[in-house]
């Protein structure tokens, strides 16, 4: 099996990037061989070596914990070189409401409009045979037809919109309109965002964790260093004290002899 050097230098990092702090590099090198330098499997592989390593409490399946780590790694590379976009649910406001629509309650509603108003039509056509004795009836019809039909058409107009862009966005997302229904496409975008959100704060509390770490550790080692310096210090002054000691007992043993010889 060859792989080109470059690929496998990104395929490796990218793979220390997602799993390296759920396993270890061994494990990393022999899924990487298994699946043959592919990349996608080599995830599937270790994907489900953590979900078959995980307590039976935690519940995750492996399409989960598939996306929870390659969200993880998104929120962490979105977050080192476009920021800017992080926040970007604040944008999807209307995608709770939207997720709560049923097209089919609406086209249910569409149609109970219409068959009303043409029953009122059909109403209003029988009171014609009526005479004199129906006048005011069909007044009061016709009045609330006058209104009522057009406000029928601008509501007739808008489910007409809705539908054209409910097409529009399963297009946008690469589906096709007449498989995959709209209140799955609005669902799924929906985890992800959820998804999305919650990773996201994880890496934030991750890396202010590591970050607090780090400052502890260099705390550490500048007390360690204060310590060896003081006691290097110390160490000093003792043996610059003892040397100043052993100095002044040879010149008074020196002072002695002078004045014994004298």
């Amino acid at each position: 099996m060859y792989v080109d050097p470059s690929i496998f230098d990104k395929n490796l990092e990218w793979l220390l990037e997602v799993f390296g702090s759920k396993v270890s590099p061994d494990d990393m090198a022999s899924a990487y061989y298994q699946a043959r330098g592919d990349i996608h499997k080599a995830n599937e592989i270790l994907c489900n070596m953590l979900g078959s390593s995980s307590s039976n409490d935690t519940h995750i399946s492996t399409d989960d914990l598939t996306i929870m780590t390659l969200m993880h790694y998104l929120c962490k590379v979105l977050a080192d070189k476009l920021p800017e976009v992080l926040d970007f649910s604040k944008d999807l406001s209307s995608l709770e409401p939207a997720a709560k629509m049923q097209l089919k309650y609406l086209a249910e509603e569409m149609q109970a409009i219409s068959k009303g108003l043409e029953k009122v039509v059909q109403e209003l056509s029988m009171g014609e045979n009526d005479g004199p004795i129906s006048e005011s009836f069909r007044k009061a019809l016709k009045d609330f037809l006058c209104s009522a039909e057009g406000e029928a058409r601008s509501v007739a107009s808008l489910y007409s919109n809705v539908g054209k862009n409910v097409d529009a966005l399963i297009i946008y997302f690469g589906e096709d309109p007449a498989c995959c229904p709209y209140e799955q496409v609005v669902s799924t975008l929906v985890k992800f965002v959820r998804m999305f959100n919650q990773l996201k704060e994880e890496n934030a509390k991750l890396l202010e964790a590591e970050r607090k770490k780090a400052e502890k550790e260099a705390s550490s080692n500048e007390k360690l260093k204060q310590e060896s310096q003081f006691y290097t210090t110390v160490s000093l002054c003792s043996s610059y004290r003892d040397n100043m000691q052993s100095s002044a007992v040879s010149i008074e043993g020196q002072h002695i002899l002078t004045v014994k010889e004298l």
